[in-house]
């Protein structure tokens, strides 16, 4: 009974991973939105076991407060309904990750079927691509870097891990190799920035010469680029800090004002959006415009600017230290044991930093966090049972 739950869980979170619309009328309703309902359904005991760390605590405040804002700022009671609904749902989600992962046993189950069911939807999208014939930047819109990205995450949990035979360990590596190449092949950015953190963060693992060294090595990397090329650049920063900083409103279209920079449309788009948040900022700096606000008018990309227009500075720095924590105890946990699943989480959690910062908004963004979150505040409750081996 206990693994068709760890399974039915499992499969909740591998759907997440996929932006499936399954209503938009005058909502918008996504396929995990109505899995994780049923989720809280069949195990609403275990959804209202709610945890009292630091963490866990921060984390329903956050949602408490945001949900007061909109009740403020908006006056909708149709949408404070709506919006408080879904934030009673994810606390839930929360609370049932916390409640499975409670010991190592469970938790290691669950990250291996996680790892299994994305590799099947991993198998499933690239038949559609090459029947298809899809390439390059089109291969983003059947999902195939929110796929990737947490499938190259979770490939650590099988790194020596020896309860795990050496044949499915040397699949394991061909799978991630085979999905490094597919989200490089993608073009995508978010894949592009995921992988060289991960990257990053495992040298930094590897003992603490190694740690010091790539420190070192990339202040000295950001010093050379500073003094070699400010002066090359310094019309195009011009350019941009006048388009930003100028009097003119916020526009779609104005990033055609910035045709002189040698780049690409969407970094054009990207930037004039960072003209709306400087606008936002100046008039509305500690309650923002308002939920929704930052995606009708501007279209921004990312959970964190978005709440930092629609919220305001005092919520956007409570999430930021949310952040810190669960980044903080992510690493406490790696220097303290060192499992398997810790590096795994770990990795887990850059992912969702990432998702965070670039990826659309809604809910569909944040939820690789409170994933990664609810397995890495776990051990709070029970680190005995996650010891290294």
């Amino acid at each position: 009974m206990i693994n068709t739950r760890l399974k039915f869980l499992a499969i909740v979170i591998a759907t997440s991973f996929l932006h499936i619309v399954v209503y938009k009328e005058y909502f918008s309703i996504l396929l995990i939105d109505t899995l994780i309902l049923l989720l809280v359904v069949v195990f609403f005991r275990d959804a209202i076991t709610f945890y009292k760390d630091k963490i866990s605590i921060t984390f329903y405040f956050l949602l408490f407060i945001m949900s007061f804002h909109n009740i403020l700022m908006i006056g909708s009671i149709p949408f404070f309904i709506k919006e408080g609904l879904q934030s009673v749902e994810l606390i839930f989600f929360y609370n049932i990750i916390r409640k499975f992962t409670s010991t190592k046993q469970s938790a290691n189950k669950i990250i291996h079927y996680i790892f299994i069911l994305s590799s099947v939807l991993f198998g499933i999208i690239l038949i559609y691509v090459f029947i298809e014939g899809l390439h390059g930047g089109q291969l983003k819109k059947v999902s195939l870097p929110n796929v990737t990205a947490p499938l190259l995450a979770l490939s650590f949990f099988y790194n020596k891990n020896y309860i795990f035979s050496k044949k499915f360990r040397e699949i394991v590596f061909l799978v991630s190799i085979i999905a490094v190449y597919f989200g490089l092949l993608s073009l995508s950015r978010t894949f592009a920035m995921v992988l060289f953190l991960i990257m990053l963060s495992s040298l930094m693992y590897k003992s603490k010469i190694i740690a010091f060294s790539v420190k070192i090595a990339f202040i000295a990397l950001f010093v050379l680029l500073l003094t070699t090329y400010s002066a090359k650049y310094e019309n195009n920063i011009s350019v941009i800090v006048n388009h930003i900083t100028s009097d003119t409103a916020f526009g779609h279209d104005q990033y055609i004002e910035l045709n002189t920079l040698k780049t690409t449309i969407s970094n054009r788009q990207r930037i004039n959006q960072l003209k709306y948040i400087y606008m936002v900022l100046n008039n509305n700096i500690l309650l923002g415009k308002g939920n929704g606000e930052a995606s009708s008018n501007a279209n921004l990309h990312g959970i964190l600017p978005t709440i930092l227009v629609d919220y305001g500075v005092f919520i956007f720095i409570l999430f930021i230290v949310l952040l810190w924590f669960v980044y903080q105890l992510s690493k406490k946990n790696i220097l303290l044991y060192g499992s398997p699943d810790d590096y795994a989480m770990h990795y887990y959690f850059i992912y969702s930093l990432v998702f965070l910062l670039f990826v659309g908004n809604g809910i569909f963004p944040i939820l690789p966090f409170i994933i990664s979150m609810a397995f890495i505040a776990s051990k709070r409750n029970n680190p005995a049972s996650f010891g290294g081996h």
